[in-house]
């Protein structure tokens, strides 16, 4: 039983890292949307048919729902699929920079989270035993 347990650590604690950073950096957003505008690289911009405020807003609601469901552990493949997608349209947009950089880091984490099919200490285990 302590060996499974430890066998299953890393990929707990990429799932708990990566959804912390999502659910951290979507209630920032709310907290603080004018420091994200200046992140967003105008070309961005000119292409979201939307209020900048809004975008952040609504990338805020996208991020802090990312979080909360790889926290708990729910539908877990799919919500690191989609982070990926979402990371990857943050690396394209900015180009190559320090922020890029961690990105790829955070990527390489969801791509992770997609790969394994085995997730340790989730809510959906719990769910479909029932």
């Amino acid at each position: 039983m302590k060996k499974e347990i430890f066998r299953d650590l890393p990929i707990l604690l990429i799932r708990l890292g990566l959804g912390f950073v999502f659910f951290w950096f979507g209630i920032d957003k709310f907290v603080h949307p004018g420091l994200w505008i200046g992140w967003i690289p105008h070309r961005v911009l000119s292409l979201v048919p939307i209020f900048p405020g809004i975008f952040i807003f609504l990338l805020g609601i996208i991020e802090t729902v990312l979080g909360s469901l790889l926290l708990l552990g729910i539908f877990v493949r799919f919500v690191a699929f989609v982070s990926a997608l979402h990371l990857l349209a943050i690396i394209f947009s900015l180009g190559f920079n320090d922020i890029v950089v961690r990105d790829i880091g955070l990527l390489t984490m969801a791509v992770a989270l997609v790969i394994e099919k085995k997730h340790p200490l989730c809510l959906d285990r719990f769910i479909r035993k029932r």
